[in-house]
């Protein structure tokens, strides 16, 4: 699916998953289509279509994770400017919400606090690359620019709900279709 498909078909379980924990929904969504996204799909990558692991989070010890585990191939930024290959235990899930609600347990370690404590998606863009969590030098500007993404079609969903939603009856579906419509719309002028 694409960008927008996704963020239409699972922004009510980012919502869900984040609320009362500090993660904002749009950076939940936003990380996901950067981790798993290939060739314009999203998902894309093996590791999200497969074994719905949306965010690229490694297994670790057992005594961390005790799910599924599959091995495979990643690139990693080890302080030269290209990516190096290597073979690393990822977590599996069974479903992409599974995916989510694990993403949002990660986050929630000491590590990840100011991740927790940032007042903007784009602030905890920018958390998350200072913890570590991934290692492309440039992850939080990518971020950045999706989340960005994110928001602006979630200002047309608004707008959407101002002007379908008053009839009453009218599904939060046919909504989020009409806003990526309204999204598709508007980055065509560009």
């Amino acid at each position: 699916m694409t960008p927008t498909q996704f963020i239409n078909n699972y922004w009510n379980d980012a919502v869900e998953v984040t609320k009362g924990t500090g993660i904002f929904p749009q950076t939940l969504i936003a990380q996901a289509i950067l981790e798993s996204a290939k060739g314009g799909k999203v998902p894309g990558s093996l590791l999200a279509t497969k074994y719905n692991n949306y965010f690229g989070i490694k297994a670790g010890s057992k005594k961390i994770w005790k799910g599924g585990v599959v091995n495979l191939k990643t690139k990693e930024f080890t302080g030269t400017p290209n990516a190096v290959e290597i073979k690393d235990g990822f977590r599996v899930y069974d479903s992409p919400k599974d995916s989510f609600a694990d993403y949002v347990k990660f986050l929630s370690t000491k590590r990840y606090k100011p991740v927790r404590e940032a007042t903007t998606p784009e602030a905890q863009a920018m958390a998350l690359k200072k913890a570590g969590y991934a290692t492309d030098a440039n992850y939080s500007s990518k971020l950045t620019a999706i989340i960005n993404t994110v928001n602006k079609f979630k200002r047309l969903a608004g707008k959407a709900i101002d002007v379908v939603g008053q009839n009453k009856g009218v599904s939060m579906g046919v909504v989020l279709a009409v806003a990526g419509t309204l999204y598709l719309l508007t980055s065509k002028k560009k």
